[in-house]
């Protein structure tokens, strides 16, 4: 079920590699961005608490700011009336498996924080609920696509 939600959520490849990579545990963390030179020695101070080796899972929810983002995110989606209580880790690093109201704009949210998570560390700046905003609104207009999906983007787009 896991492997099938990010097919069934998203067309943009991008995406639904990175989902894949994921869950497959192969995503490039601290210590491998290390060794290919593309981040310093020392962690930066906006990601001090990030160790050399730290897994991936923890990457994306375990830490003090990125558990603030996913917050952010659910208060901002109780304010558009779209029914998500919290997220929990499970939550975030495999998506809702249980189908519910606005289940694939819930599971595109979800993949789309945690490449804005990825993307952020990758720069060393700090991620953010209005850096997620910006990631789903050019995912939703690129091609055109915002027809293409319009049911499941009407409820951000209101």
């Amino acid at each position: 079920m896991i492997y099938q939600i990010t097919r069934v959520v998203t067309l943009d490849t991008i995406t639904r590699v990175f989902q894949c990579k994921l869950l497959n545990r192969i995503i490039y963390t601290n210590k491998s961005l290390y060794k290919m030179k593309m981040i310093d020695s020392h962690p930066s101070a906006l990601f001090a608490k990030f160790q050399m080796n730290l897994s991936a899972s923890i990457f994306f929810v375990g830490d003090d700011f990125i558990v603030a983002v996913w917050m952010s995110v659910v208060l901002w989606l109780k304010s558009l009336h779209i029914g998500i209580d919290s997220l929990n880790d499970c939550d975030i690093i495999f998506g809702l498996t249980q189908k519910r109201s606005h289940w694939l704009l819930l599971n595109h949210i979800i993949i789309a924080g945690k490449l804005v998570t990825y993307h952020s560390r990758l720069k060393n700046i700090l991620p953010s609920l209005r850096h997620l905003m910006i990631k789903l609104d050019h995912i939703a207009i690129m091609n055109n696509r915002l027809k293409i999906h319009e049911e499941k983007w009407k409820p951000l787009i209101n």
